[in-house]
């Protein structure tokens, strides 16, 4: 077993495993990085890397990692669930509160955590989430995202987390922020994982079974079987749109991808000039809002040179920053 750092002087991590993979293909490795594991997996993956852990390094989350590197078929928590291959019983039964405002994110969601046999509701903000939560609707755990209208995700998890009856319940952050401060942050507010967006559907399903329980078959109905999947469709050739990584973040659902192009075309296509709108009238957190949906549904569409100047853009208002 070897444990590499990706950002090192010389030669980095990426490299480094390549190397090592090439003289000893029985090594597993395990990648340390200060970043979310989406910035550096595909190229990982490549180099032969199994598992990754963020740092500052915990004990839960460096055993974990271990156990996928060391132990890959032990049981569905342990293992690198692959996208390619979701079971539809992986997540039989679980109930899950999806707290998501983009309604191109909920639809990825959605298409991924049904196909695996969850039941999902949608809460547009999360005022929404805490109503749902507090009207005594049975969850067994909550997605929630941070920056959402009306109320962002950590008021609503202090407000949730405030109801002695709801001190169990696993609350997710979803999070295109992967530094240390933001997970202090969601562990602060009282949640208890995060998941990095753009969504990385394996890594997302890993998270969802550390707190959840499938239920067996036979506590649950017959599920009605899911339509024929219709014939694949070409995928366009655009420059700058990684088709690969979309359709990874969509299950490998061809259909759903090519819908949420063209979705994504049409309802995005004047963000420019909303934004410089927004700005000319001094309204900032609107244009903050505006970047941070391009941001995150560029990045899951594959769109990466969009999805770093959206981030870009977010950071620069968020702060305060000169506009590049």
């Amino acid at each position: 077993l070897m444990v590499v750092d990706w950002q090192m002087p010389g030669m980095d991590g990426i490299e480094t495993a390549r190397r090592v993979r090439a003289l000893n293909d029985a090594m597993r490795i395990v990648m340390a990085t200060a970043y979310g594991r989406d910035e550096v997996r595909a190229h990982a993956e490549e180099a032969g890397i199994e598992a990754f852990v963020v740092k500052p390094v915990g004990a839960s989350a460096l055993v974990d990692a271990l156990m996928t590197a060391l132990v890959p078929n032990t049981a569905p928590s342990a293992r690198a669930v692959q996208t390619q291959d979701i079971a539809p019983d992986l997540l039989r039964g679980v109930r899950l509160l999806l707290a998501e405002d983009n309604e191109i994110n909920q639809q990825i969601a959605i298409e991924l955590l049904e196909g695996a046999g969850a039941k999902v509701q949608i809460a547009n903000n999360g005022k929404e989430a805490v109503e749902m939560v507090q009207s005594g609707q049975a969850f067994d755990a909550v997605l929630m995202d941070l920056q959402m209208p009306v109320m962002g995700g950590l008021e609503a998890t202090g407000l949730i987390r405030a109801d002695a009856r709801w001190h169990a319940l696993p609350i997710i952050a979803m999070t295109a922020h992967a530094m240390v401060e933001e997970r202090e942050r969601c562990l602060a507010a009282g949640m208890v994982d995060h998941i990095t967006k753009p969504l990385d559907p394996p890594a997302m399903f890993k998270s969802l079974l550390r707190w959840v329980q499938p239920r067996p078959a036979a506590a649950e109905p017959a599920a009605a079987p899911r339509p024929a999947a219709p014939p694949p469709q070409d995928l366009p050739a655009i420059e700058g749109l990684d088709t690969a990584a979309g359709l990874r973040r969509v299950g490998g659902n061809r259909a759903l991808y090519l819908r949420l192009l063209h979705q994504f075309a049409e309802g995005q296509a004047d963000a420019v000039q909303r934004i410089e709108a927004a700005l000319a009238a001094g309204r900032q957190e609107e244009a903050e809002r505006a970047a941070h949906t391009v941001r995150g549904v560029a990045g899951n569409m594959g769109l990466a040179a969009l999805h770093a100047a959206a981030t870009t853009l977010e950071e620069c208002l968020r702060h305060g920053g000169e506009v590049p």
